[in-house]
C-alpha cells in the first residue's frame, strides 16, 4: 500500500509539474494577460492551440529614424599675425583671431550683442527656408546644435567670432558670423550639395574696413579624399546684416564593388574687402560619410554610424509581419531590435543553405488551405542574415491567423510543442503571396538603404 500510495503521489507531482511548466510558458508569451473574452472570441482551428494574440491597432504607425542631436562645442581661439607690409598692419591690425561657438557667445561686448539681436531674427527666418529644405530630416530648431541621421545632416547657429588686435594685444575690431548648413546624402549618387547660409551678424570697432567682408568655404575628407566645388568654394561678398545662401558641392567617387569612407572637415575664411583673411575657422563634422558601389546596381552614400530600419506594416504584409512581431516580442533574442540588430548576409549560397536548414529540411508540414491559403514557411531571422540558418525543429512554430475583429491569433498546430520563448528562431505558416512580398521588400530595402555585407540593421513591425 505504501508503495502504491507513493507511486500515485509521484504521478500527481509529475502532473502538477507539467501544469506549472505550461503556465510558465504561457505567461512568458503573454497569454495570461489575454482577457478570457478576447480569447473566446477568436476562431480557433480544430486541433490547434492558442499561444498568443496581436492587435495591429496597438502598433506604432511609423518609427522615427535613428538620430543624434548634439551641441556645437566651443573651439580654442585660432590666431595669426598679419604680414608686416600688409594693408591690415598699416591700419593698425597686428593680429587676427577666430573662435567657434554654438549660439551667441556669452562674453560679447554690449555693442556686438545689440547688433546680433537685431540681425539674427532675420537670419534664422531666411536660413530656415533654404537650409532646412535641403535635408531629408527636419533641421534642429535650436541654435548651437547639430542633428544627423543615416541620410542627412543639419547644423544650426554655428557662430564664428572674429577679433582684430593691435600690437599691444588690445581688440580694435570684432565681427560675428552666423552659419547654418545642411545636406541630404543620396543613395543613388556619390555627390551631394551642402547648403550653407551665412550672415555677417555684427561688426564693431575702430577699423571701418570690417563692415563689408568676403567669405569662402573649403572642405576636405579623411581618410578617403573628396573633391569640393560649388559657389562657396570661391569668395562671396557678405554685407553687414545680409544673409547669403549658396552650395558647397562634394563628390566621393568609387569603383565597382568598392566603398570609401571619409569624415568632412570644414574651414571658413572671412576677410575685409580691402584686407587679408582672418585666421581660418575650422571644424570637423561629427559623422562619417560612406559611399559605395557594392550594393545593388548603383552608387550611393550614407552615414554608416546610424542603422537603417526595414519597416513591415501588418496592413500590407499580413501574417509575415505578424510572425516577425511574435519573434521580436516573445522570443529571447528579440532579433531586429536596437538591442539585437540583424546583420545582412550577402552570400547567395550561404543564404540558400540557411533557408534549407530552417524551412526546407522536410520538417515543415504545410497546413490545409482552409487554415492557411497557399501555406509557406517564413523564417525569422531571415535566411539572408548572419543570424539565420537554425535547424527548423529548434524554432518556434506558429500559425498567425487574421480574425474577424482585425486582430491576429497565433496558434500552435497539433503535434508541435507550444513556443517557450527560448527558441532562437521562428517558422510562420504564411500565405505565399505575403511571404514573397515581404522577401521582396527586404531585398529592396538592402539595396535602397545601402546595407553592406555584415552591416547591422533594424526591423520594425507597424500597423
Amino acid at each position: 500500500m505504501t508503495r502504491i500510495r507513493m507511486t500515485r503521489i509521484g504521478r500527481n507531482m509529475q502532473r502538477l509539474s507539467s501544469i506549472l511548466l505550461s503556465l510558465t510558458a504561457a505567461a512568458s508569451l503573454g497569454l495570461l494577460n489575454t482577457p478570457a473574452t478576447a480569447a473566446d472570441s477568436l476562431n480557433v482551428p480544430a486541433g490547434y492551440k492558442l499561444v498568443g494574440t496581436l492587435d495591429p491597432s496597438a502598433l506604432p504607425a511609423s518609427p522615427p529614424p535613428e538620430t543624434a542631436i548634439s551641441e556645437i562645442k566651443e573651439s580654442t581661439q585660432n590666431c595669426r599675425k598679419t604680414p608686416a607690409d600688409s594693408k591690415q598692419r598699416s591700419s593698425g591690425v597686428y593680429e587676427v583671431c577666430t573662435k567657434i561657438t554654438g549660439g551667441i557667445p556669452k562674453n560679447l561686448s554690449p555693442a556686438l550683442k545689440r547688433q546680433a539681436a537685431k540681425n539674427l531674427a532675420r537670419f534664422h527666418v531666411k536660413s530656415a527656408k533654404s537650409v532646412e529644405s535641403s535635408a531629408d530630416a527636419t533641421c534642429t530648431t535650436t541654435p548651437g546644435t547639430r542633428k544627423v541621421d543615416r541620410g542627412s545632416f543639419c547644423e544650426k547657429g554655428l557662430t564664428i567670432e572674429g577679433t582684430t588686435l593691435d600690437v599691444k594685444g588690445i581688440p580694435i575690431g570684432e565681427s560675428l558670423w552666423t552659419v547654418d548648413l545642411s545636406y541630404a546624402l543620396s543613395t543613388t549618387s556619390t555627390t551631394w550639395n551642402e547648403t550653407i547660409s551665412v550672415q555677417l551678424t555684427a561688426v564693431v570697432g575702430t577699423n571701418p574696413i570690417l563692415a563689408a567682408q568676403l567669405a569662402q568655404f573649403n572642405a576636405t575628407c579623411a581618410p578617403t579624399a573628396c573633391s569640393v566645388g560649388g559657389d562657396w568654394a570661391t569668395p562671396q561678398l557678405v554685407g553687414l546684416g545680409e544673409t547669403v545662401t549658396k552650395d558647397l558641392k562634394f563628390s566621393m567617387p568609387v569603383t565597382a564593388g568598392d566603398e570609401h569612407v571619409g569624415t568632412p572637415s570644414m574651414s571658413m575664411l572671412a576677410w575685409p574687402v580691402a584686407g587679408l583673411p582672418l585666421a581660418p575657422a575650422e571644424w570637423k563634422e561629427p559623422n562619417q560619410v560612406r559611399c559605395d558601389a557594392a550594393v545593388g546596381n548603383s552608387q550611393g552614400c550614407v552615414h554608416p554610424d546610424f542603422k537603417a530600419e526595414v519597416v513591415f506594416p501588418v496592413s500590407k504584409y499580413g501574417a509575415a509581419a505578424a510572425t516577425y512581431d511574435f519573434a521580436q516580442k516573445r522570443l529571447i533574442d528579440a532579433w531586429g531590435t536596437a538591442a539585437s540588430p540583424l546583420r545582412r548576409l550577402a552570400d547567395d549560397e550561404q543564404s540558400k543553405n540557411n533557408r534549407t536548414a530552417t524551412c526546407e529540411d522536410n520538417t515543415f508540414i504545410p497546413v490545409p488551405d482552409e487554415t492557411v491559403s497557399e501555406d509557406s514557411c517564413d523564417e525569422y531571422p531571415f535566411a539572408r542574415t548572419e543570424q539565420g540558418g537554425t535547424a527548423g525543429l529548434l524554432c518556434a512554430e506558429v500559425v498567425p491567423q487574421l480574425q474577424a475583429n482585425g486582430t491576429y491569433g497565433y496558434f500552435a498546430r497539433a503535434g508541435r510543442p507550444n513556443p517557450t520563448g527560448n527558441e532562437k528562431c521562428i517558422r510562420g505558416h504564411v500565405p505565399f503571396p505575403q511571404n514573397r512580398a515581404a522577401g521582396a521588400a527586404l531585398g529592396t530595402f538592402a539595396s535602397t538603404s545601402r546595407i553592406m555585407d555584415g552591416e547591422a540593421y533594424l526591423v520594425a513591425v507597424v500597423a
